[in-house]
């Protein structure tokens, strides 16, 4: 018989075309996909099923779905407040060329407080000496000012501008300085206050600011890891102690009620981290929110809710971090519990076959998965989709809300692009465009263009595309920063919730197959790697062997799901 299996994902529908033998025996003919309309399950969703099937040869004698849960992902902007920072405080610093590169940590003193010192008519701080340059000040009277402190004798260890000026000032300078440049807020500093810079060297982020070991022996606080954490993806940062005035508003709560039948509240305002916290995947029976913003993303997504992930984005263009509490929003995924039980009877009717439905997606994704050469009887397999990530290890699964579309969200919010730019921004490399055939590359590597990039592309970010370069307007970010921060968003994200996933099932498998659309994003496996790697993980010391999904040897990660449907129903036919 000839058996087609249809994947329903919330970006993609894939149809995957067998012959299925008596014995149970599977000829595979052909793969294929389209793009989805609407949310999976839904008759909108209809329409590329239809075309696939259509298409597909030899001619379809039964569909075979799998039981369709709808996932919406969903993006809350707002300032999180914590209490893992302390009293550190970070400021952003925007600009894209610093001065000089190193260490610097002092008292902070303005422009104005160093000339009277040289002149002999103010008295400093001791020790060293970290100068603010103020925006109405030109650069080359800064330099001046500096240098002749310099000459002086002054203990000088490092400049912060609010203007655009590092380089110019460093290129003036008998001694090399670290200089950061366009501080947001600069004039929240009080002088005389601890400050701490760092700049590295192109191509590379901040080393010392962004561990927490330094920051509590420097500044004597015993627990710095939410502030380094934040300016860990920069290639500058400027860290201090000094007690600012606006801090954020806070936010709602979450109601988690749990299968257990116990309820737990989550504080929105302690961010994404407080969301790790509170709900292991697999645990909730729905949620409830007085925060206005959750409250309308609910109102859109089918109940029950049966999971949530959030993601902590920080945000370009803002302060980072205020006294108790970071500038940074919250990307959040909902994964909507009710099946979306009409869909086989609406595509019956619309296509004129039987259409049968062969268990869950998550143990479909499995059974494809494993049809991958080299794949072990302890494996386990991640289906890794645009809304959830499905895992099965040691015959059990989970579904967990959270996967490619929620980067793309944390993305959106972090750089302010539209949605389908920042899905783009997910999956291609970032290059500053120096001139229109002169770019540098993530790797600080410069090469020429074969066509000359787009005038609006020149002197900013772009992605380097298949089709040529694609401007990111407004996004005003070191190249390394940006792909760091992508990086970093990919691991927070697909990481850190394979990881939830294993520890709910306490799964340790030896391989780890990644099937789904999600599996051919070049980042992905490093990206897991790096979140199951640690000591600590879930998967054990070394973490297992992870690689991506070849359905049948021949049709890659992405038929996973389609795939699994024939081998569970051929299964099912030999009995």
């Amino acid at each position: 018989m000839i058996v087609a299996g249809l994947d329903v994902g919330n970006q993609t529908t894939e149809l995957v075309v067998a012959e299925v033998g008596r014995d149970g025996s599977i000829a595979w003919h052909a793969a294929s996909l389209a793009r989805t309309s609407g949310i999976k399950g839904s008759r909108a969703s209809l329409a590329a099923a239809l075309a696939l099937l259509e298409a597909a040869t030899p001619r379809t004698e039964r569909v075979l779905v799998a039981e369709l849960v709808p996932a919406v992902t969903g993006q809350l902007s707002f300032e999180a407040v914590t209490s893992g920072g302390g009293r550190l405080s970070a400021l952003r610093a925007r600009g894209r060329t610093p001065g000089g590169s190193g260490l610097a940590a002092g008292k902070l003193v303005g422009l104005v407080g160093l000339a009277r010192a040289v002149a002999g008519g103010e008295r400093l701080p001791d020790g060293p000496l970290i100068v603010a340059v103020p925006l109405e000040v030109e650069f080359d009277r800064a330099a001046a000012t500096i240098d002749t402190a310099l000459r002086a004798g002054l203990p000088v260890a490092g400049v912060v501008c609010t203007g655009d000026d590092a380089v110019v000032i460093a290129n003036r300078l008998s001694v090399a300085l670290p200089i950061v440049d366009e501080v947001d807020r600069l004039d929240l500093l009080p002088a005389g206050c601890r400050v701490a810079l760092e700049v590295a060297p192109p191509g590379r982020t901040v080393q010392r600011l962004a561990d927490p070991l330094y920051l509590a022996d420097h500044f004597g606080f015993g627990d710095a890891s939410a502030v380094a954490q934040l300016v860990e993806a920069e290639r500058c940062a400027l860290i201090t102690d000094a007690p600012l005035d606006d801090a954020p508003e806070r936010r709602g709560r979450l109601t988690l009620r749990l299968t257990d039948g116990t309820a737990r509240s989550v504080d929105l305002g302690a961010g994404a981290a407080a969301f790790a916290e509170a709900l292991p995947a697999g645990t909730l029976a729905d949620l409830a929110s007085d925060d206005p913003a959750v409250a309308a993303l609910l109102a859109r997504t089918p109940r029950p809710v049966r999971d949530a992930f959030a993601v902590g984005t920080p945000r370009l263009g803002e302060t980072w971090l205020h006294r108790g509490g970071r500038a940074a929003g919250v990307a959040l995924a909902l994964l909507g519990g009710a099946p979306a039980d009409r869909f086989p009877e609406l595509l019956a009717e619309a296509c004129g076959l039987p259409v049968e439905v062969v268990g869950g997606e998550a143990e479909a994704a499995f059974a494809g998965g494993m049809t991958t050469p080299g794949a072990t009887t302890g494996a386990a397999v991640c289906d890794v989709g645009a809304g959830t990530i499905d895992l099965v290890a040691d015959g059990r699964s989970v579904v967990a809300a959270g996967a490619g579309d929620l980067v793309v969200a944390a993305l959106a919010a972090y750089a302010g692009l539209p949605a389908a730019l920042a899905e783009s921004a997910k999956l291609h490399p970032v290059v500053a465009v120096i001139e229109p055939r002169l770019v540098l590359d993530e790797r600080g590597t410069r090469r020429f263009l074969a066509e000359p990039a787009p005038p609006a592309a020149v002197g900013g970010l772009a992605l380097d595309t298949r089709e040529g370069i694609v401007p990111l307007p407004g996004v005003e970010v070191a190249v390394e920063t940006f792909a760091a921060t992508r990086r970093a968003l990919k691991r927070d994200v697909l990481g850190r919730n394979v990881a939830r996933c294993l520890s709910a099932l306490d799964a340790h498998p030896d391989q780890l197959i990644l099937a789904g659309g999600g599996a051919l994003d070049e980042e992905v496996v490093a990206a897991i790697g790096a979140a199951l790697g640690a000591p600590s993980g879930p998967a054990g010391p070394r973490g297992p062997a992870i690689g991506r999904a070849n359905v049948a040897g021949r049709f890659g990660p992405r038929a996973a799901v389609a795939a699994g449907l024939v081998v569970r129903w051929a299964e099912h036919a030999a009995r």
